[in-house]
């Protein structure tokens, strides 16, 4: 018996010149991936810094805005118990106190002397 050889198949020599190219695509293709991944890294670190810094500035500024409003508070309390005294103090002094604005000669403030 006498085994014909295919012609149709091509010989392992051709099928690896045929896949010489493509190996060498998907290496370009891989080193490429590998770079954006570097690159993907690289800026995500730039981001997390940034944003660390960020945070840092917005929490010193909510500190500082804390302290002022404390200070705030604590002038607004203060000015309140100061209109409470000089209330009660116009009010059982048993003379007229009267204040008068100034460009509308009119009194704003009288208490009942």
């Amino acid at each position: 018996m006498t085994i014909k050889r295919n012609t149709n198949h091509r010989s392992i020599e051709e099928v690896r010149r045929a896949q010489k190219p493509l190996k060498q695509r998907a290496g370009r293709a891989s080193q490429f991936f590998q770079e954006q991944v570097l690159e993907s890294q690289r800026l995500t670190g730039q981001l997390m810094t940034m944003l660390q810094e960020r945070v840092t500035q917005i929490t010193k500024l909510n500190q500082a805005l804390e302290v002022a409003t404390a200070a705030r508070m604590r002038a607004e309390d203060a000015l309140g118990e100061s209109e409470t005294r000089y209330r009660i103090t116009a009010d059982v002094v048993p003379v007229l106190i009267c204040k008068q604005a100034p460009i509308k000669f009119s009194l704003i403030l009288t208490n009942d002397g």
